[in-house]
């Protein structure tokens, strides 16, 4: 049973690797690729046995989220609606799947960026209405801010967990990433 396993688990890797790959190349390997996935998914009930099978197997797929110790992290605005958020989704300009380390928020211009949790600012660099701020935070744990049209800080300097860094244009980008790379800030945001 297991033997019958390893060769279906390995036509699908193959299977899917392909469709990827023939998604990418160009429109006409899409025209092809697609009935014939729609008809697999249709006929062939694979959706529902990859989810039978994903059930029983008790798989979730994991995205790495802030640490469990949320109540010490603030939001750094105020009023804010998330423009993009964490993770991959479809660039209709590239036509291609991308992935976002960070969330897009929409903020008024003006609004008091604030340092998430207490650190020491690792570095400032940017343009005039674009600044880009790193704080460093204990446990090798980084918040980035993007999009500020002015900063009231200076590199080096310590910061405590809601404290000013700047001003922000008309959007924020803020990322929180540790040593094994970006984490999923949903849970400063909820």
């Amino acid at each position: 049973m297991f033997k019958h396993f390893k060769i279906k688990l390995l036509a699908i890797i193959v299977v899917a690797t392909l469709v990827s790959v023939g998604f990418q190349v160009n429109n006409h390997t899409r025209e092809i690729i697609t009935p014939v996935l729609s008809f697999m998914l249709k006929d062939y009930e694979i959706e529902k046995k990859i989810l039978v099978m994903l059930e029983n197997s008790k798989i979730k797929p994991e995205i790495p989220t802030v640490p469990a110790m949320t109540d010490s992290f603030s939001t750094p605005v105020e009023n804010y609606t998330i423009q993009k958020n964490y993770g991959w989704y479809y660039n209709a300009n590239t036509k291609k799947q991308e992935f976002s380390p960070g969330i897009y928020l929409s903020v008024s211009k003006n609004s008091l960026v604030k340092s998430v949790m207490g650190g020491t600012v690792n570095s400032i660099s940017g343009e005039k209405d674009s600044r880009n701020i790193t704080i460093k935070h204990g446990d090798n744990l980084y918040s980035h801010y993007k999009g500020l049209k002015e900063v009231l800080i200076e590199e080096d300097s310590p910061i405590n967990k809601g404290e000013v860094l700047g001003k922000s244009s008309d959007y924020l980008y803020f990322e929180l990433k540790s040593e094994e790379g970006p984490l999923n800030p949903v849970t400063i945001f909820n």
